[in-house]
């Protein structure tokens, strides 16, 4: 009776391991996204860098942006605050590559009055190195409203 409860303990412990959980390992891509554009706002190139490949791809508003080109187009862009939230997000993960799609909302501020919302269509691809996700790709655009 002891060996059972043991083995049943064990095995509910093994169960609920965060790292098998398809929505922590969901929640591990989220956090690259959010990093990349926490990054963006502040300028952070090395943490864009960082969190993505060599070879990372950003296709925006129409523009499509190389990893040098995307780092020289952050370097530029004016001081702004903003906040970002993620709805409807689905993600396929496997062992090495992972992808996930998502609707991102921004709140803008632009010297501290200019304030504006925007609502962005997005997908973004993931490559596995050394045991962390790196952004490989993303795709952007402007959610229309109805």
């Amino acid at each position: 009776m002891r060996l059972s409860i043991l083995l049943f303990t064990l095995l509910l412990l093994v169960s609920c391991n965060p790292k098998r959980d398809g929505q922590s390992k969901k929640s591990e891509l989220l956090k690259v996204v959010a990093n990349y554009y926490e990054a963006l706002v502040l300028q952070d190139t090395a943490t864009i860098s960082r969190i993505s490949t060599p070879n990372f791809t950003l296709f925006d508003d129409g523009e499509a942006y190389d990893q040098p080109g995307m780092l020289t187009m952050v370097s530029s862009l004016p001081a702004f605050k903003a906040s970002f939230r993620f709805d409807s997000v689905n993600a396929y993960i496997d062992k090495e590559y992972a992808s996930m799609y998502y609707i991102r909302n921004t709140d803008f501020t632009l010297d501290d009055s200019i304030q504006s919302s925007l609502h962005f269509l997005e997908n973004a691809t993931f490559v596995k190195d050394n045991d962390e996700w790196k952004l490989r790709f993303l795709h952007s655009t402007l959610k229309k409203t109805h």
